[in-house]
């Protein structure tokens, strides 16, 4: 059962539950409703705030690599199945959601600008061409990119100039690890 398929049923339930408590409590509607609105918002506030506290302490908590016992680099999973990453590039960090279907090691500009490339040092002269249309990018060439362990020199990368959230480690990086494994709770990286 798909969650498309369990809410069309929870809402069904809920309208013949609701529907037949309001009819058979059809003289004391006036009451009844505002006392139905105060429970949906106190419901509505613990929903909410239990969802807010999860993202807070999900946000709170950086993915950190762990390093093995033969070298290889573990980035735990994060919720939904997403594995993040915490890089340094030329001596900032930067935190990376790691993307096997993005070609390339893409920076957010707020990324890039941290670690020293401000939007006159680059030349937007590619396009990437995203599942929300092309974007503009440029490409950059990173002196130092160290992430756990292994510390790579000049690699190469792209600026994207459009609304990104974070910035994407792609399969040009992965693709310099001999063994890239998934499992339940995290991704291991093995050179």
């Amino acid at each position: 059962m798909t969650d498309w398929d369990s809410f069309i049923y929870l809402t069904i339930l809920l309208i013949a539950i609701g529907g037949s408590f309001l009819f058979a409590n059809r003289h004391r509607l006036g009451p009844m409703l505002k006392q139905a609105g105060v429970w949906v918002l106190l419901f509505g506030g613990a929903i909410m705030a239990v969802g807010i506290w999860q993202d807070i302490t999900s946000s709170s908590t950086a993915p950190i690599a762990s390093i093995r016992s033969d070298g290889a680099i573990t980035l735990p999973k994060q919720q939904r199945g997403h594995v993040r990453a915490i890089a340094t590039i030329n001596g900032e960090q930067v935190e990376f959601l790691v993307d096997t279907g993005a070609s390339e090691i893409v920076l957010t500009m707020a990324d890039a600008a941290k670690i020293g490339l401000t939007r006159d040092k680059l030349n937007f002269i590619g396009v990437a061409y995203t599942a929300n249309g092309p974007v503009e990018t440029a490409p950059v060439i990173l002196e130092s990119f160290a992430l756990g362990n292994v510390v790579d020199r000049n690699i190469r990368a792209s600026v994207n100039k459009g609304d990104l959230d974070i910035s994407l480690l792609g399969m040009a990086y992965l693709n310099r690890f001999s063994s890239i494994e998934l499992t339940p709770e995290a991704m291991i990286l093995k050179r």
